[in-house]
Order: structure tokens, then sequence, then C-alpha cells
């Protein structure tokens, strides 16, 4: 049996059934919240008492159950309920969050649409920067940004849209004007290249040069030779010039007199050879000064300037510029004692040479004889190089130097003074290319840490050109904890 009752909100009339009493539904008319009311007993009949009804659970009904049907089973849909209003039924669907999960949502498109426009818009920029005229690889991708802004913009997204479209469209053809038009507009303003055939080189008379056909007449400058008297023209070619240079000199027609130069213009008597020339010279009353003065030939040695030596008459004071290196025998001795032969000297410093302290008669612990050689370094931050040279001070802009090509090493005797200090040592150098000697080798031994006790050390060359050795010996001494100090002794190519 249907119950009829009047909305309260709207005042429609409504039907309802009668296990709906007492429950909220909404009014199909205003879709405000209401609650079915109790009939009036029949005459001789109580009121059935009446539900309570909580307000969370009328907000929370949307639609109420017109007909009492047994519980749906698990794997059906959720039932439909029903508003009847008069005798026209009204269906509406359930607004269970069980159901609206499997809802899709706009939202979440239009998000992936603005992400992979932004994406296309990106990568495509990227591509253009890095190949410009690639038009392939980075238009798919200004394309499809320009499909997601429309799309945006469908489906009511106009900011998205707006912002995807103006961000593809501008920036795409300015890229490519800078990197593809100009250049196209460059190679099509480009006048094509006119094929004259063969050309050659000419100069004009003011030494411009000029290229021309090979087929057009090239005049002579008016500044060169010719043996007309014809008008002389303003250009001369090249190749003409080169054959009247190549000519036998019995072939050149003479000169004029007028364009001879007049130091060789013809003179009563005839031209004068070098044999007058030098018949002149002698004859003549001209006095020709002696190279050196004679009051300074005259005066004695000791009366020159301070410091003035007289060469001494040695080989290597001998040496000219290109002579070949000095034999040595071996064993060659580099040092064995303070007041013995040293071919090569510890004249080349480079570094920090004032923390550098050398003795070359420490009498004290000597490994052989009576002296040996103390090196002592100050600086614990810098470094300093000793360069043993031949002639000293030869840094390879003096002849010098030694062939040691029967050596097969160079052995020394050292030690530190407390051990475990760290030396490099070397033979030869580079020197530059203009230099007037240079070194035919350049051996190092690498970073040695020397005992507190007398160890003998090497240096083998044997797979080296030794033909020249100009830096005999070279010691590398950087700074380092504490000042250095080590000994050497015995130095020699064996």
């Amino acid at each position: 049996m249907d119950i009829s009752f009047a909305c309260q909100h709207c005042g429609a009339k409504l039907l309802a059934g009668k296990p709906d009493i007492g429950q909220s539904v909404p009014c199909p008319v205003c879709h405000n919240i209401l609650v079915v009311p109790t009939p009036p007993p029949a005459p001789g009949e109580s009121a059935p008492p009446r539900a309570p009804v909580s307000k969370e659970k009328a907000h929370k009904r949307v639609v109420v159950r017109i007909h009492h049907d047994p519980a749906p089973p698990a794997h059906t849909a959720p039932p439909v309920k029903k508003t009847e209003i008069g005798a026209t039924p009204v269906e509406e669907a359930p607004h269970d969050e069980e159901h609206a999960a499997h809802i899709p949502r706009k939202s979440d498109a239009h998000a992936v649409e603005i992400v992979v426009g932004w994406i296309c818009i990106i990568v495509g920029v990227l591509i253009e920067i890095l190949l410009p005229r690639a038009f392939l690889a980075y238009l798919p991708f200004f394309a499809g940004a320009v499909i997601m802004g429309v799309i945006l913009l469908c489906y009511g997204k106009v900011a998205h849209g707006l912002v995807m479209m103006l961000c593809t469209i501008v920036p795409a053809p300015l890229l490519m004007r800078q990197n593809v038009w100009q250049g196209i507009r460059v190679s099509a303003t480009q006048k094509p290249v006119e094929d004259h055939g063969p050309r050659k080189l000419v100069f004009d008379s003011k030494g411009a040069p000029q290229l021309v056909s090979a087929d057009t007449r090239v005049a002579r400058r008016s500044d060169s030779y010719q043996a007309s008297s014809e008008a002389r023209p303003h250009l001369q070619s090249l190749e003409a010039w080169k054959a009247a240079q190549r000519k036998p000199a019995r072939e050149r027609p003479a000169p004029s007199e007028d364009e001879k130069p007049p130091e060789e213009q013809v003179k009563p008597g005839g031209p004068k050879t070098a044999d007058d020339l030098y018949r002149e010279l002698l004859e003549g009353g001209e006095e020709i000064p002696a190279l050196i003065p004679e009051d300074e030939l005259a005066k004695p040695w000791s009366s020159h300037e301070e410091g003035f030596t007289w060469q001494e008459d040695t080989a290597e004071a001998k040496m000219l510029p290109g002579d070949a290196a000095l034999p040595a025998a071996v064993p060659f001795v580099l040092y064995s004692e303070a007041d013995g032969p040293k071919p090569y000297q510890p004249s080349g410093l480079m570094g920090n040479e004032k923390a550098l302290s050398l003795d070359e008669k420490w009498n004290v612990d000597a490994h052989s004889g009576q002296t040996c050689m103390r090196v002592s370094y100050n600086d614990i931050l810098d470094w300093v190089n000793v360069v043993w040279q031949h002639p000293k001070n030869n840094w390879g802009d003096l002849p010098g130097g030694y062939d040691l090509s029967k050596a097969t090493k160079l052995t020394f005797w050292a030690k530190g003074d407390k051990g475990r200090e760290e030396v490099e040592f070397m033979v030869g150098m580079e020197q530059p290319l203009t230099s007037v000697s240079r070194d035919t080798l350049k051996v190092s031994s690498g970073k040695i840490k020397l005992r507190e006790k007398w160890k003998k050390h090497s240096i083998p060359l044997e797979k080296h050109d030794r033909s020249r050795v100009i830096s005999g010996l070279i010691m590398r001494i950087e700074g380092q904890e504490a000042p250095v100090v080590f000994y050497l002794d015995d130095i020699q190519f064996e």
C-alpha cells in the first residue's frame, strides 16, 4: 500500500512504499532531504512507534529504497533506486563509493595531456638547437604539442591550452629563422659563380693583383722591362714575366740608353769591369782603415776592462757551431774528489735557488777518498733544479757536450741525512730547436727515496742516443715536510 504525502520544501506530491515510513529520502523535484511521514492510524488503531532519524544518516543517504527486494548477490550490480511522483517512476543511479571508484576522472586525463604537451615542447626545442637542419626530427614533437593544446582548449582548459600553443608557435619559428632560414636565404641570394674557364693572376699599374681569363690578352706594366719604343701598357701577365726571365741572356734585347740607370750608362772608354774597379781602388790615394786601431793593439793586456781574460787554448774553446761533440772514454768521471777533474759544472739553476746550498768539499763520512758533495735545500714548499753543464752556463746557446756513445749507464752513490729524502735524477734536457747545440737524450730515474747509508744508484742509457750530452746530470728537489739534506759521491758514466 503506497503512502501519499507532500514535500516539506517544495510542496510536491509524492508517493512512497510502506517500508519507507520514517526514512530520509531526497525530493525528486527540489533534491532536498525529507522524511517519509507516518500515515494517520485508522479508526480504532494505535499509531506505531516512530523510529528516530539521525542527522548523519539523513545527510549520508541520497536515495531511498522504495521496494524491499532481497539483497543482491555479490557479483550483480547494485540495485536501482526509485522514487515515484504521482504515477511516474523516476530512476536514479546509486552513489556509493565503491561504484564511484570505477568512474574515470576527467581531471586525470587533462593532466596527462598537459604533461605530454610540455614534454613534446622541451624535446622539440632541444633537438632543434642541436640539429637545426633535421626537420623531420623535431617537427613531430611541435605538432604533438599543438594537438595537446587544441584538446585542452576543447575541454575548457583555456589557460593551459593557450600557453602551450604560444610556447609551441613562437620559439620554433624563431629558432628555425636563426639556424635555418638565414642559411637558406644566404645561399639562395648568392649569385651562381660563372665559369670563365682557366684564369690567371695579373698586376695592375698600382701593383694590385687581379684575376683575368686565360684567353685575355694582358699588357705589361709600365714599370716593367720593354724592348720596343711603343707605348707601355699598364698590365703584365705573371706567366709572361716568368717566361721572359727564363730566356737566355743573348735572346733578350739590349735596353736602350734612356732605360739604363745612370750608373750603368755607357761612358767614354766602355763600361768598367770588376778588375777596373779593383785597380782603381789600389791605385787611388784613399787609405783603408785597419779592423783594429793601432793604439788599441799597442795597449798591454792589463789595461783592458776589469774581468778581461784571454781565451784559453782548450778543445772546448775551439768548438764551433755544428762541430761534433768531444769523444769521451769510459769510465768518464763527473765527480770523485773536490780537486779532481770536472768535465761538467753545476752552473745551471732553476727554481728557488736561494734555498739551495751545494758544498763539493764536504769531508765528513765520504764514500771514497777525502771529500764528497753535500746538498741542502731549506724550502719545504717550492722546488729547485741543479744542472751540470758543459761548458759552464750552456743552455744550448754554446757549442759543447760530450759523445758518450761508449757509456751504457750513469752511476752514483747517495745517502740521506736522516733517510727517506726523495730526489729525482736525470741525464739530458730539452733545448729550443733554434739552439746552437742540444742534448740528444732525456732520461729520468724517477723519484728515489734515499737511505741513511750509502747506496749505489744507476740510470740506464743504452737505449738512447748519447752522441751529444750537454747536461751530464740534473737533480730535482721538491719541498718536503722538513729541509732536505743528502750526499753524493763517485758520479761517473760507465
